[in-house]
Formats: C-alpha cells, structure tokens, sequence
C-alpha cells in the first residue's frame, strides 16, 4: 500500500508506458493529487487513455492550476464535489489595492471590507485612541520629546493598518486555496485508505 509521503513523479515514472493495470494507474493519479504535484498530472491526463474524459480528475486538476474558467456547472458530481464546486465558483477574491486605500480613508474599513470585522473594530479603536493621544499633546503644552513619539507611533499604527489590510487581503486568498487544495488532497487520499 502507498504512503502518503510517497512522491508522485516516482510513481509516474514507474508507469510512463501507461500500459499498466487501470487501477494501478488511478492509484498513481491519487498520489499525485494528495502530492498535490500538478506536473505528474498533466503528463498523466495527457498521455493515458480515459484519464483526460474522467470529469473528477479534470476538475480537481483545474481547481489544483487555480483555473478561473471553472463554473458552477450543471455536471453533476458526487456531493464533496458538487459542494468544492459551489464554495470555488462562489469565492469572490477581495483586491488589496481597494482594502489598503479603504484602511487609509478610515482605519479598520479595509479590514471589514475583507469580512474581518474583529480586526477591523480593534484597528479602528487603536486608530482612534492614538489619534486623541496625538492631538492632546499637540494642543496641550508637553515636551518636544512626548509630541515626537505620540506622532511617530500614531503614524506607523496607521501605516501598519494599511499595510496590514493589503497584507490580509492576500493571505485570504492564499488561505481559501490552501483549504480547497487540502481538501481535493484529502479526498483522493481517502480513495487510496478507504
């Protein structure tokens, strides 16, 4: 039996005259998808007779390549399927130009616009007590020193935000791909140890 650790191209390579039994071969092709190893795939799917006309493989090959061409089709899969299908076609990616230009309008916005309200209330709150901080020591006489270091902070809290907002923009869109991935990872795995 397979382990998960084993390599994928290692398998491929065992089976490049794809003459071998159909069930060895989907056996690889599971290795491959738990591996996560994208270029075995697309030698698998082009060279081996089937392959290419099986609906999972294709599918779970596209979402693997991050395809934007897949849609909520009327194909009908099993449920896990069907519902990776939904939640990809759904997914609406979040700019992190627009996040990073919201947070400098209004501290916090670019984090709600992401749908991480927490965040966005803690960054808006932190904003807005530096932000008094500042304008008490410029109104009220306070030493050069104490204005200096209430305006260095206050900015780079406020940078930070900015920042942050692009920041987590990609890591929303970097985390959602990941769990789709380990997902497909864990149903072919599945397969393999049913």
């Amino acid at each position: 039996m397979l382990n998960r650790t084993d390599s994928a191209n290692f398998y491929f390579k065992e089976a490049n005259n794809f003459s071998a039994d159909t069930s060895i071969i989907c056996n690889e092709i599971c290795v491959a998808f738990v591996e996560k190893d994208t270029s075995a795939l697309k030698l698998y799917l082009a060279n081996s007779d089937g392959l290419p006309d099986n609906k999972e493989y294709l599918l779970s090959y596209k979402i693997l390549k991050r395809d934007s061409c897949i849609t909520n089709s009327t194909i009908q899969y099993n449920e896990f399927f069907n519902q990776l299908v939904t939640e990809y076609y759904n997914y609406k990616k979040k700019s992190p130009f627009t996040a990073a230009i919201l947070s400098s309008v209004i501290p916090g916005l670019g984090k709600f616009y992401l749908g991480y309200k927490y965040q966005a209330r803690s960054s808006l709150f932190i904003n807005i007590v530096l932000g008094l901080v500042l304008a008490e020591s410029v109104l009220v006489p306070v030493s050069a020193l104490y204005t200096g270091f209430c305006i260095t902070t206050s900015s780079v809290f406020y940078i930070g935000n900015i920042w942050g907002s692009a920041v987590l923009a990609k890591k929303r869109d970097r985390d959602f791909y990941n769990q789709i991935n380990e997902d497909i990872s864990n149903y072919y795995y599945h397969k393999l140890y049913p």
